[in-house]
């Protein structure tokens, strides 16, 4: 039996051999990820930098009911083209709509609550477009002409039946000094008209609510005063990146140490030539 005595320095190399390879390039992976790192910090830091001043909304469900506006309609009214003609006509945004648009966004969370977010190229010009966007968006929130008129028509006519029932409700009430030794068909009447008047007090007020909007309690955080650039921070994106290209020449020199052991072996070497040529070892 032969015993293959033949032991190739590929079958040897550990981590001492890397940790001299790189040793051998320690001025290629110093130098490089510090070139890489500046460049990436003077790129960010010369960059126009943006705020963003953010806004929280509320639609309760009550709000739902009666003004019939849902988080997602809310979030989708507050980028409406009126809303960013009022942010046009505010000086803080130049161009058209398309560019105010950028600059302004809506979406609703997890929790049914509406984001507000705008942007600023400082941030108390993204604190004041983000309260011209929810001025403007509270204006939209009020009904139309037709709608007005048929919201008042309604509340005088709830007006009316309200005042009847109380009309009816204190006529009952001279007849029988003490309602409780009243018959019990009157006790019935006067609770039923009890419970039309609650109805119809709710529905009057709900209604005055539509009139008039939403209040301006739904904004349940104002527009924050950012006090930091939105976006990547230079000095933490240099040091990745200088870290990164660190990995990338570490990884290329350690896969170089590889091959060279690689290539002391006869048969790899010879492979290596089949398929990707060059002068043989």
């Amino acid at each position: 039996m032969q015993t293959d005595n033949h032991s190739s320095p590929e079958r040897h190399v550990g981590l001492i051999d890397y940790g001299l390879a790189l040793l051998d390039h320690w001025k290629v992976l110093v130098l490089v990820p510090i070139v890489v790192g500046a460049i990436a910090f003077g790129i960010l830091n010369a960059a126009a930098k943006k705020f963003t001043s953010v806004a929280i909304v509320s639609i309760s469900v009550n709000d739902q009911k009666d003004s019939s506006i849902t988080p997602a309609q809310a979030a989708a009214m507050m980028k409406a083209p009126s809303v960013l003609e009022a942010v046009l006509a505010s000086n803080l945004v130049s161009g058209d709509t398309e560019t105010a648009a950028r600059q302004v966004s809506a979406a609703v969370s997890k929790e049914g609550l509406v984001r507000l977010e705008a942007d600023g190229p400082t941030p108390e010009a993204a604190q004041k477009l983000a309260n011209v966007v929810l001025a403007a968006w509270f204006k939209t929130t009020l009904p139309g002409e037709r709608e007005a008129m048929e919201l008042q028509a309604r509340a005088a006519a709830t007006k009316a039946n309200l005042a009847n029932v109380n009309g009816a409700t204190e006529a009952l009430a001279r007849r029988f000094a003490d309602p409780e030794r009243a018959p019990a068909d009157v006790r019935l009447r006067l609770a039923d008209l009890a419970e039309t008047a609650d109805k119809l007090f709710s529905t009057l007020q709900a209604v005055q609510r539509r009139m008039l909007g939403l209040p301006p309690d739904v904004v349940r955080q104002p527009p924050t005063l950012p006090d930091l650039p939105s976006g990547p921070r230079p000095v933490s994106t240099a040091i990745k990146a200088a870290l990164g290209a660190f990995a990338v020449l570490a990884l290329v020199v350690v896969m170089r140490r590889r091959l060279e052991a690689a290539r002391s072996d006869p048969v790899v070497d010879a492979k290596l030539r089949r398929y990707f040529g060059g002068p043989a070892r």
